[in-house]
């Protein structure tokens, strides 16, 4: 996967205590998205690629504008 691709690219470090990090929604229709962390409870890195994310700031999109990728793994603390 080339960089370029993206607007943005931001890795970050999160610790769950239960396990169960998912990405979730304001929407009630959104379908329920799988764990990010499988492997349980634990230190985490994130890097989230986005783009599209300035081509309707004002909200008014009437279909999807945004697209993103996460990757989730273990941090080796």
């Amino acid at each position: 996967m080339e960089a370029g691709a993206w607007d943005e690219i931001v890795d970050h470090t999160v610790e769950t205590t239960t396990g169960a990090l998912r990405v979730t929604s304001v929407m009630s229709d959104t379908p329920r998205l799988p764990l990010l962390t499988p492997q349980g409870p634990g230190t985490y890195r994130v890097r989230v690629h986005a783009r599209g994310r300035d081509t309707a700031p004002d909200g008014d999109a009437h279909e999807p504008v945004e697209d993103y990728l996460l990757i989730v793994w273990p941090a080796d603390l």
